[in-house]
């Protein structure tokens, strides 16, 4: 309960954490009341707090009006699909840097893309293992080629298999309006049609991509051959890198 709660001087930190530490929402309460004074408050991590639902939703209403918040980490925590929802009005305004991921499911990708799809502030998704599915990738997507501010996009271990890694990566093709920098899309099963569609992504001459994780030395032939023809910044992770 409330003996959970970190006796800190609240008003003059940067950054907060709490990790492995279950949580009641009482507090969660307390703890985001007291943060929402701190006009120095930069990051906030509550990972694996055993947050649910209504944790996001205190946790949204007393932090939406920070101006300097950056970076916010939820990750593995049951928050759910209707947590996302949540935080939707919150994240609207900050961060920049939103951490999700604990088995969401394909539902909580439909949640995540109305975030993406409306946001203009968000520059890094960490939402790895999630099990979003293909159907997660689909509903990905069509936020993906809208959105005008992401950077870094983590992806990882999402079951998207070939196909819905090919249409969350060919969603950034279709999207000319930003630069993904980071991608990170590794243990979803990368094909080589997907490899080429990252090809893609890096022949438009105002791009830098990163990718990680690509599987196979013929995926990487691929991307490399792209990228050695435009004359781009680019590199490439192994799994052992």
């Amino acid at each position: 309960g409330m003996s959970m709660i970190p006796r800190i001087n609240w008003i003059d930190f940067e950054d907060f954490s709490v990790q492995f530490r279950p949580l009641t929402l009482e507090d969660i309460s307390v703890i985001t009341y007291f943060l929402q004074s701190n006009e120095l408050l930069k990051s906030v991590r509550f990972q694996a707090c055993k947050m649910s639902p209504e944790g996001a939703s205190v946790l949204a209403s007393h932090l939406e009006t920070s101006n300097t918040l950056e970076k916010l980490d939820l990750s593995w925590n049951p928050i759910e699909p209707l947590g996302i929802s949540y935080l939707e009005s919150m994240v609207s305004l900050s961060p920049s840097l939103l951490s999700l991921g604990c088995k969401l499911g394909p539902d909580g990708a439909v949640s995540l893309a109305l975030v993406i799809s409306k946001n203009t502030v968000l520059v890094q998704i960490a939402a790895a293992h999630n099990e979003f599915g293909y159907d997660g990738a689909c509903s990905l997507s069509s936020a993906l080629a809208v959105n005008s501010t992401l950077k870094h996009l983590d992806l990882r271990g999402n079951r998207f298999g070939v196909a819905g890694t090919e249409i969350v990566t060919k969603s950034l093709i279709r999207n000319h309006r930003h630069c993904i920098e980071t991608l990170n899309m590794s243990d979803n099963e990368i094909g080589g049609s997907c490899a080429a569609a990252m090809g893609s992504i890096l022949r438009s001459p105002s791009r830098i991509f990163r990718s990680y994780g690509l599987p196979s030395p013929q995926c990487m032939t691929t991307v490399r051959a792209a990228a050695e023809c435009t004359r781009l910044k680019y590199r490439i992770h192994t799994p052992n890198e």
